[in-house]
C-alpha cells in the first residue's frame, strides 16, 4: 500500500496537490472509461507518481528527471517501473515502440523548449500501440502572468513557473501534435479548468 504524498511537484504551493488531482481526473477523462488500458506511460510523472499509482493497469511506467532510488523501489511493489531521466536533455524514450494504449504528459510540456518537445512527441507516437491514445495538459498562454502572481503568494511552485520554457494557445498545441507526429485529424484540443488550462487528445 502506497499513501500519496503531498509534495506532488518540485518546491511548494498550498494549491499543487489540488490542481494535480484536477489534471489526472482530466486525463481519465480524456482517456475514456471505455479505452482498453492494459498499459500507460506517464512522462514527467514526478517525484511522486500519484497518477500511476491510480491506475489499473497491468504495464505502468513513469519517467521523470526527480525519480531517486527509494521511490523506484517503493513503487516496484505495486509494479510501477520508473526510469530516471531528464527529456529536455535526452528526449529518446528507451522503450519498445507500440508498446502503450495510453501515454500522457500532464504539466509538462511547458517545461521544454520547443524543438525538444516535438522530439519527445515523435518518441511519443513510436511508442503508442496502433490507435493508442496521447493526452497532454498544459496551462493557457494567457495565464503566464497569473501563475506568476500565484507563485509569489505561495499558492503553486515558483520553482516550477521559473521553469516555464514554452506557452501554448489551442492553434499552437495542435500545431505542435502534427508537426511530425500525429496526423491532424487524429487531434482534438480544448480547455478546462475555466479556459486556464489546454488539454489535447491525440490518437495513433
Amino acid at each position: 500500500m502506497i499513501a500519496e504524498s503531498p509534495r506532488v511537484t518540485r518546491g511548494h504551493g498550498l494549491l499543487e496537490s489540488f490542481l494535480a488531482k484536477k489534471r489526472r481526473d482530466k486525463a481519465i477523462a480524456l482517456i475514456g472509461p471505455q479505452a482498453r488500458l492494459d498499459s500507460l506511460l506517464d512522462i514527467g510523472c514526478g517525484a511522486y507518481p500519484a497518477f500511476l499509482a491510480s491506475v489499473l493497469a497491468k504495464d505502468r511506467v513513469g519517467i521523470d528527471q526527480t525519480i531517486n532510488d527509494a521511490t523506484l523501489r517503493q513503487f516496484e511493489t505495486i509494479g510501477v517501473q520508473l526510469v530516471q531521466q531528464d527529456v529536455t536533455r535526452d528526449p529518446v524514450l528507451r522503450l519498445e515502440s507500440d508498446r502503450f494504449d495510453a501515454v500522457t504528459m500532464l504539466a509538462v510540456v511547458e517545461h521544454i523548449p520547443l524543438r525538444i518537445a516535438a522530439q519527445v512527441i515523435s518518441e511519443v507516437h513510436r511508442t503508442l500501440k496502433p490507435g493508442g491514445v496521447f493526452i497532454l495538459t498544459t496551462p493557457a498562454a494567457w495565464t503566464d502572468p497569473i501563475l506568476r502572481t500565484l507563485a509569489c503568494l505561495g499558492l503553486v511552485s515558483a520553482e516550477e513557473i521559473d521553469e516555464h520554457q514554452s506557452l501554448f494557445t489551442r492553434k499552437s498545441l495542435f500545431n505542435l501534435l502534427a508537426k511530425d507526429a500525429f496526423q491532424p485529424n487524429n487531434i482534438r484540443v480544448g480547455i478546462f479548468e475555466l479556459g486556464m488550462n489546454l488539454w489535447a487528445r491525440a490518437i495513433k
